[in-house]
């Protein structure tokens, strides 16, 4: 009997969780079968009350009940105005939005201080946390979806998902290999074995010439050699091609020189274009290559979301010999990390949110580019009081929201997400370095005209010698 009530205890849990019963079933002694638990009278019944409660939830009035609000300033995110007293913003504006649609009054506290809040070792709460650990407000703007903090807050629907990424300061250089970046490498594969089809084709199928000599007939012919060599100056558009040379195969001939001017053609449209094209070399690609091979600095923002669990992070990352803490510095204010990004003779690499550097893209003091896929990636939301009854009835204005595109819509206002990027390069002059490929190949050139030279000399003279 006890086993059996147990048993009943279990099935009307599962009920409530409607979301599950629907697909429930249970064991029908009489007809030796399995039933859906909904058709038993009783638990349809509570089955339908779980559903009222839950619309209720869903769709709460709360009659103009005051929900305070805080955070920090943070451009185009929360920006307040009048002494702090009010903001706006994309999350300002989102939860007014909110506020319409559920019927609360939405009162914003600015917090003074740049610092979201960590625990300390008595217990106690600093930053815009302690705010709402101490029931002075109870939405946090925004905050990141961490599952350290579930002890500290509720979060909402996921608003959406961001990544912590290194940024720094790019360093343009030129491409050394531009001169053989211009063909991909199947198209370098196919031009050769073009030529070596075409020296073959001409020295199987040439036809005999010939030739008067001081009075003497004589047939000349040109060997594989010279096949291969005047075929490959047709493709350069270079050298002296003997007329002989034509007349051996004339159709093939021609077909050499239209496939060397289309060859030429395609080269030169992208010649001016490599030649200035100026690349971003990454200096590194995770934080982890970043302390061991390079020198780079690392700034962050001290009142970060993730601070507390970053200092614990860094300390488990293997450095060579040991892991040097002044590396990793700590800024109170975005603009700060901005100056040692740009302007700092040391080299420094930003740790920020890509949705953070959206919002400061046209405040920033300098071009930063992102470098690797990212060490942080969660989703972005609001926090709000633990145990809130009603969170329910925010969540689901939240997707509403979502599904309307309204949030969509703000993301675009506030962050110009479909704005053009200004990529223009700043034109430089072509110097050494961008030309070193070509000085290579022409000092290779006379090095081997050079030995072939001598060669031909040591021949000649072996030959009279012998004669």
């Amino acid at each position: 009997m006890i086993l059996r009530n147990y048993f009943v205890v279990i099935i009307a849990l599962n009920v409530l969780n409607f979301g599950q019963s629907i697909s429930g079933v249970i064991w029908n002694k009489k007809n030796q079968t399995f039933d859906k638990i909904l058709s038993i009278h009783t638990f349809a019944n509570l089955h339908k009350e779980c559903i009222k409660v839950s619309r209720q939830h869903e769709m709460y009035n709360f009659r103009a009940t005051v929900l305070k609000a805080s955070y920090y300033q943070e451009p185009k995110m929360v920006i307040f105005n009048n002494a702090g007293t009010e903001a706006h913003g994309i999350f300002p504006d989102i939860w007014g939005l909110l506020a319409d649609y559920l019927n609360f009054t939405l009162i914003s506290i600015k917090y003074d201080h740049n610092n979201f809040g960590v625990q300390l070792e008595n217990g106690s709460y600093t930053g815009v946390l302690s705010l709402l650990k101490s029931g002075e407000i109870q939405i946090i703007y925004r905050t990141g979806i961490y599952l350290f903090r579930l002890k500290d807050m509720d979060y909402t629907t996921p608003i959406w998902k961001i990544r912590y990424r290194l940024y720094i300061r790019p360093i343009r250089s030129n491409d050394n290999q531009w001169i053989i970046a211009l063909f991909s490498k199947e198209v370098w594969y196919l031009i050769i074995c073009l030529i070596i089809v075409l020296s073959l084709s001409g020295y199987i199928f040439q036809k005999p010439v010939k030739r008067k000599t001081a009075g003497k007939k004589r047939v000349q012919y040109f060997n594989l050699h010279d096949h291969f060599f005047y075929t490959f100056s047709i493709m350069c558009s270079q050298g002296y091609i003997p007329e002989a040379f034509y007349n051996k195969f004339k159709i093939l001939s021609l077909s050499k020189s239209v496939f060397a001017w289309l060859l030429l053609i395609a080269f030169n449209s992208h010649l001016i274009y490599r030649m200035t094209y100026r690349i971003v070399t990454p200096p590194f690609d995770d934080f982890q290559s970043l302390l061991n091979k390079t020198k780079y600095k690392v700034t962050a923002f001290k009142g970060s979301m993730i601070y507390e669990s970053l200092q614990k992070r860094l300390a488990g990352f293997e450095a060579p010999n040991s892991f040097d803490s002044k590396r990793i510095e700590f800024e109170t204010t975005p603009e700060d990390m901005q100056r040692k990004s740009c302007y700092s003779k040391q080299k420094y690499a930003m740790l920020n949110t890509d949705d953070k550097m959206q919002a400061l893209d046209d405040r920033l003091l300098c071009r930063l580019v992102p470098i690797g896929k990212g060490m942080y990636e969660t989703w972005i939301t609001s926090g709000i009081s633990k145990g809130m009854k009603y969170k329910r009835a925010v969540d689901i204005g939240l997707l509403k929201l979502h599904e309307v595109g309204l949030i969509r819509a703000l993301r675009a206002r506030w962050f110009n997400i479909n704005k053009n990027d200004d990529t223009s390069i700043i034109y430089k002059p072509i110097d050494f370095p961008q030309i070193r490929i070509i000085s290579l190949l022409i000092g290779i050139g006379i090095v081997l005209s050079f030995f072939i030279l001598v060669i031909e000399h040591l021949t000649f003279s072996w030959k009279k010698m012998n004669a």
